[in-house]
């Protein structure tokens, strides 16, 4: 349980830089589908 909480921390943090990059970058290189898909997951 203790082991898993920052786990998916660590994976919300990436989604996030990822989202940061994109946008600094000027273009989306992947749909918004997946990060919905993934908001929904971790919800």
């Amino acid at each position: 349980m203790k082991a898993s909480l920052p786990f998916w921390k660590v994976l919300l943090r990436i989604h996030i830089l990822l989202l940061i990059s994109a946008c600094q970058s000027g273009k989306m290189p992947v749909p918004e589908m997946p990060f919905s898909s993934a908001t929904v997951y971790y919800h």
